[in-house]
């Protein structure tokens, strides 16, 4: 069976669509906290809807369309006299409710060039975290035979971070061959998964692969805000066109008072 077959074997065919029931349980709250909010209080999400041929892989019908009907979420707690307790601190202190920022950059890599330099990446407080990826650029624009979600190493033989201008803990970090077990290891490390797994498994060397991410956690840096820059050097320049995609991750939190003002704090 083809790949669509396979999928429609999972819904329902009314005769011109192919409908599917699905539930998303995420393994945190929103905004990554768990408490609840204060009372007579709404939080309203937002989504960019992507094209079609970036979600899916090898499509019969390339003019494919997705409707996301009847969509909410759903979130249930169970009052207590703690529970109370803590939202009736509201009248004498703020309510912080506490996540991870997220900044997402995309640059074009330059063809014909092995040693890619782009400095002055990002500015400001020194983040907690960053991640940075190689895709293709059509993958990112949809593609119905390419993945968007495919980072892999790409020639990379020697990456490096720095905070204005000097490379971070750590970096530049070789690898030889395209061998994934020096930034592997950096990734697991870099976002606490050695010998804490929350989802029942980590990422093997195979699969790691196929999700190749070179990463950097911000630790005892000499100054609390600067420029990030990253660099490179690939053994073979790129003849398509390449994309870097760098996460930022940011500690940040959301402070409500009493007549629900909100003010959005770096921490």
């Amino acid at each position: 069976l083809s790949e669509a077959a396979i999928r429609r074997k999972f819904g329902t065919d009314d005769g011109s669509n192919i409908i599917y029931d699905f539930c998303i349980i995420p393994n945190v709250g929103f905004l990554s906290n768990n408490d609840p909010l204060p009372t007579n209080t709404e939080v309203k999400l937002s989504f960019d809807r992507a094209v079609p041929s970036i979600a899916l892989l090898s499509a019969d019908d390339p003019t494919v369309t997705l409707e996301i009907k009847d969509c909410f979420a759903m979130t249930e707690y169970i009052s207590s006299p703690s529970l109370r307790t803590y939202l009736d601190s509201i009248d004498n202190v703020p309510l912080r409710y506490e996540f991870e920022d997220c900044e997402v950059y995309t640059k074009s890599i330059p063809q014909g060039e092995t040693n890619i330099r782009f400095d002055n990446l990002r500015g400001g407080n020194v983040p907690s975290h960053m991640f940075m990826g190689i895709i293709e650029t059509a993958a990112l624009n949809g593609d119905y035979t390419l993945s968007s979600t495919k980072f892999s190493p790409h020639n990379v033989s020697q990456m490096n971070i720095t905070l204005n201008g000097n490379s971070v803990n750590g970096y530049p970090l070789n690898v030889q061959n395209e061998r994934p077990v020096i930034p592997m290891s950096r990734f697991v490390d870099c976002t606490n998964q050695i010998q804490n797994v929350d989802s029942g498994a980590t990422l093997n060397s195979i699969e790691f692969n196929y999700n190749w991410l070179w990463s950097h956690c911000f630790e005892a840096e000499e100054t609390s805000r600067g420029w990030i820059g990253i660099d490179f050097k690939i053994d073979e320049a790129y003849d398509r066109p390449m994309t870097m995609v760098v996460w930022i991750i940011s500690p940040t939190c959301l402070a409500i008072d009493k007549f629900h003002q909100i003010e959005k704090l770096n921490l």
